[in-house]
């Protein structure tokens, strides 16, 4: 009985333990930017906030382009803390509707959430 007893504490201990998650949260995880012109460099900041009771880890990022830059200030959020995430956006060469992603590979349940923005870019006027 007592091996029994004992083989359930660890079982519900355990279990508790793989029960912890980071839980990763922006209150708006769509950013659109007024229309711009062709040639701007546009900047946004992501205020992220881990809702769960273990650290949230970024481990990596990817972009679309090259024309994305990302600046993961805090890349270990304690749980109830917050970090920001700032990028920028070079316009150039990428005239009309913009809708871009950002990947975050993270230790969430789904390992990895999105971050997006949009932005119409007005063409810069042909020579001729």
């Amino acid at each position: 009985m007592s091996r029994f007893l004992f083989a359930f504490i660890i079982i519900f201990y355990s279990a508790l333990g793989f029960s912890q998650r980071a839980v990763f949260f922006v209150k708006k995880a769509t950013h659109k930017f007024h229309k711009s012109n062709e040639g701007d460099t546009l900047q946004h900041t992501f205020l992220i906030e881990n809702h769960g009771d273990t650290d949230l880890i970024i481990y990596n990022y990817e972009v679309e382009c090259s024309c994305t830059n990302v600046i993961i200030h805090e890349q270990t959020i304690a749980p109830g803390n917050e970090s920001t995430l700032t990028f920028t956006f070079n316009t150039d060469g990428r005239p009309f509707l913009q809708d871009r992603k950002i990947l975050l590979v993270t230790n969430t349940k789904d390992k990895q959430e999105f971050l997006r923005f949009k932005v119409f870019v007005k063409p810069k006027k042909l020579k001729g």
